[in-house]
């Protein structure tokens, strides 16, 4: 998100200069009185050569600085230093205000005049000079931003794509898998008319069945799970949601060498939801564990999925990991959109996925764990 900074009054510290972050009211006072002495030496020295016609012209020069560098009020204060120093400390000797006090008058009056509007002028100047140095930088943040969001939109596209190509082949591939299954099958029946069969064989050609149905149902979950379909409230079993969500995620289980614990309520009430929703629910925050704990030794990668009855009427789904944890600045902003911890993340899978059990009139919400990580939880309604 872009913040947008308001410059406030000319007492603030502005960004006009390479060391005003650094610089303190008193600095900028030092640098007003440091200014003006400079000035005052100058024209002592100028005085004897230009005469009385610089006492108070050559001050402006003072008030111009501090102005620019410390603000308004230091170039004030400049302005009524550098009056004292010409009245008092030059002028007198020369005796040119005793003896013109008229004169000395209107001088004052008009230094005075020129002086406060040079200051204000010199100040509105480096405050429009800060704004619009802040317009750039947000400007520059805003295409940036745009330009980030861009790239997430197209691989979201073909991300999108990807489910499409991704459901098709699984309807593809469930034909041949049957037939695998379907010969297996066959051949065991053939064996078991002989009396003689080899039972090894037949053990082999029994898991060959066995591996292409769990093949089978795997590539039907994946195309539910990616197929574009309406909500389908039902009644369900959380526990099952959990264990399918356990079996889609067994790729990323492999690459992250994480390990999965499920602690699942027995006897459990039904809940009223989409199941492909809720499953997705559940693969985000599954994905987002595992990948949580890729800094930590493989042995002690450890997701803990589990369910639990609050009261009759709420059922809670949590996931637990043992990663580097969320800070409190990141819990306040992890549900926002295009917000992500992650180098290549989107931020938007927990916006989606809140925004999932919202609708199903449930709450999504993360903690910190005592040791090390953070768990998610979310409840939903029980049916």
């Amino acid at each position: 998100m872009i913040v947008e900074n308001e410059i406030k009054g000319s007492n603030s510290q502005r960004p006009t200069g390479p060391l005003a972050a650094r610089r303190t009211l008193l600095d900028r006072y030092l640098i007003g009185i440091a200014a003006t002495l400079t000035v005052a030496v100058v024209r002592a020295w100028l005085d004897p050569i230009l005469g009385y016609g610089v006492a108070f012209a050559i001050f402006y020069m003072a008030i111009i600085f501090t102005a620019w560098y410390s603000g308004l009020w230091p170039a004030l204060f400049v302005l009524v230093l550098g009056l004292c120093l010409a009245i008092y400390l030059f002028d007198e000797s020369r005796g040119s205000l005793l003896i013109y006090p008229f004169r000395a008058q209107v001088a004052c009056t008009v230094y005075v005049i020129i002086g406060v509007y040079l200051a204000y002028l010199i100040d509105c100047l480096t405050r429009d000079i800060a704004r619009r140095k802040q317009v750039e930088s947000d400007l520059r943040a805003s295409q940036e931003q745009l330009q980030l969001h861009q790239n997430e939109l197209a691989h979201m596209a073909r991300l999108s794509i990807m489910g499409e190509m991704a459901a098709s082949l699984a309807h593809e591939l469930n034909q041949p898998l049957h037939a695998v299954k379907n010969y297996a099958r066959g051949s065991v029946r053939r064996l078991l008319k002989d009396p003689e069969h080899d039972v090894e064989l037949m053990t082999i050609l029994e898991r060959i069945g066995e591996e292409a149905d769990r093949a089978a149902e795997i590539l039907r979950r994946v195309r539910d799970f990616v197929q574009k379909i309406g909500p389908n409230v039902s009644a369900i079993s959380v526990n099952d949601l959990v264990q399918d969500a356990v079996m889609i995620n067994n790729l990323d289980l492999k690459r992250t060498r994480a390990k999965v614990v499920c602690t699942l309520a027995p006897n459990i009430a039904f809940v009223r939801a989409d199941p492909i929703q809720i499953e997705q629910v559940v693969v985000n925050l599954a994905r987002n564990g595992m990948e949580s704990m890729q800094d930590i030794p493989e042995e002690q990668r450890v997701l803990s999925i589990g369910t639990r009855q609050c009261d009759e009427q709420t059922i809670e789904v949590f996931v637990r990991d043992c990663g580097k944890g969320i800070s409190e600045q990141e819990i306040k902003k992890i549900f926002e959109p295009f917000f992500t911890t992650k180098a290549e993340g989107m931020g938007m899978g927990l916006a989606i996925s809140r925004s999932i059990i919202q609708s199903h009139e449930g709450r999504l919400w993360v903690s910190a764990n005592d040791d090390r990580g953070c768990t998610f939880h979310f409840t939903l309604p029980v049916a």
